[in-house]
């Protein structure tokens, strides 16, 4: 008998999920130091401020945008926007910091782009 795998995660901005997501990578550096002594080696560690860093992918509908991600960029905006992946929901407070758009004869209109920002909660849901 197979597992049954994760479905697929998603994006939620001020209460709305964004449809045309199409891959979201998540990453968290805790930020976090070991503490080296001459005699002890790793004496100990010490907190870091913990970075939450999103890559997502998505197309663009005919319509135009669903986030306009190069427009919170360009304002240097603070934003949270939710992820909800594998059976948890993130949410994270920080900013839209690099934008790509890319578009060709053959394909889609596709927006790239990456926020990161402070882990303000990170909890289970079924």
């Amino acid at each position: 008998m197979a597992t049954p795998l994760a479905k697929p995660g998603w994006i939620e901005f001020l209460g709305q999920p964004m449809l045309f997501s199409d891959s979201i990578t998540d990453k968290f550096a805790s930020g976090d130091k070991p503490k080296m002594t001459n005699l002890l080696g790793v004496a100990g560690h010490s907190d870091g401020a913990g970075l939450a860093s999103y890559d997502v992918k998505g197309a663009v509908p005919q319509a135009g945008f669903e986030f306009d991600a190069k427009g919170y960029a360009s304002r240097h905006e603070t934003i949270v926007l939710v992820f909800k992946i594998a059976g948890y929901r993130d949410e994270v407070e920080g900013r839209v910091e690099d934008v790509s758009v890319s578009t060709s004869a053959e394909g889609e209109t596709e927006q790239s782009f990456s926020f990161n920002g402070a882990l303000l909660s990170h909890q289970r849901i079924s």
